[in-house]
């Protein structure tokens, strides 16, 4: 991703099978289900933690004068990241 891109151009898309997958490796008990209501709540937060990640990471390489968003300024955001969530 380059930084100079505008924040509001960061798409996502989470699959949904995949987030049901996940939570359901959470439950203790195999006979506990989730609703498509709760999956798609999960997706779109899983979502938003995406974009911010990425948008974040973008200002944090512009801060460091770079134009290409790097896995070292996604590792200096995720900690405030995660504290903010």
């Amino acid at each position: 991703m380059n930084a100079k891109d505008d924040v509001s151009d960061i798409k996502s898309s989470v699959k949904l099978e995949a987030v049901k997958q996940i939570v359901r490796l959470q439950f203790k008990d195999g006979k506990t289900k989730i609703g498509d209501d709760a999956v798609r709540l999960v997706g779109e937060v899983v979502q938003l933690l995406i974009v911010e990640a990425a948008a974040r990471s973008c200002n944090q390489a512009l801060l460091c004068g770079q134009s290409v968003v790097e896995m070292e300024h996604v590792e200096k955001v995720l900690p405030k990241l995660l504290l903010d969530f």
